[in-house]
């Protein structure tokens, strides 16, 4: 913001965007045209296999919070087609199949360990992509991160 100029506030920038803004998103002005001071960090963890430790402990807590049972009440409900974009989501897909496997049968460790095994190098494959996403993106300024810590 120049000298003499206020900092609008958020109530204020809002009031301002037109609304073919407000419906499809795209702005006339940025942030930093409005006198924002924009800079994007991405904290990037210090070693990789440290960083997929974190996500496959991510992965095994939506397991534990109960992510099958979630899958199979909103499946039975009819509100999580296998063609939906939530049925295709990381996680929701895995255990959509794990479901509905041919020849299930109870305490079948088997399947559950490809299962898990499958969300988690799912989830992990994302979270690097995501990496090499932002790391193409040159407004990201990346900071270290120890995950052990």
């Amino acid at each position: 913001v120049g000298d003499g100029e206020e900092k609008k506030s958020e109530d204020e920038v809002l009031r301002e965007l037109t609304e073919d803004e407000v419906y499809t998103g795209l702005r006339t002005s940025s942030l930093a045209d409005l006198g924002y001071d924009v800079r994007c960090f991405f904290l990037c963890p210090t070693e990789r296999m440290e960083h997929f430790h974190v996500v496959d402990g991510r992965c095994e807590s939506m397991l534990l919070r109960g992510l099958l049972a979630e899958t199979s009440s909103l499946a039975a409900g009819g509100r999580l087609p296998d063609d939906s974009q939530a049925g295709r989501a990381i996680g929701y897909r895995q255990s959509l199949a794990y479901l509905s496997r041919d020849a299930a049968r109870p305490d079948d460790a088997a399947a559950l360990s490809a299962f898990v095994d499958d969300f988690a190098a799912a989830t992990r494959r994302y979270a690097k992509k995501q990496m090499q996403w932002f790391r193409r993106d040159g407004s990201f300024a990346f900071v270290p991160v120890d995950m052990a810590a």
